[in-house]
């Protein structure tokens, strides 16, 4: 289930970071949090069109690893910045 902290973080602009393995070493790659979609308590849709070690990688694993983060959003004891 997703956190309000979590949800507000994908209302503000910032950097995700996504990262795939599957038969070779790990990829990163980035896009932005405006690109997430939230689906229902657990899923999240994001576009990898493009991201071509991700598409590969995707097709042996269907597990991926995201951070994200937004500096408008309260972090720990009042930290500026919080992620997810």
């Amino acid at each position: 289930m997703f956190t309000e902290t979590f949800k507000n973080v994908l209302n503000h602009e910032g950097v995700v970071s996504i990262m795939s393995w599957g038969e070779e070493m790990p990829h990163v790659t980035c896009t932005w949090n405006s690109y997430l979609v939230l689906k229902g308590d657990n899923r999240i849709l994001l576009p990898v069109a493009g991201m071509h070690s991700t598409e590969k990688d995707l097709k042996v694993n269907p597990n991926l690893i995201l951070t994200c983060g937004a500096r408008q959003v309260e972090g720990f004891n009042g930290y500026q910045g919080t992620g997810g």
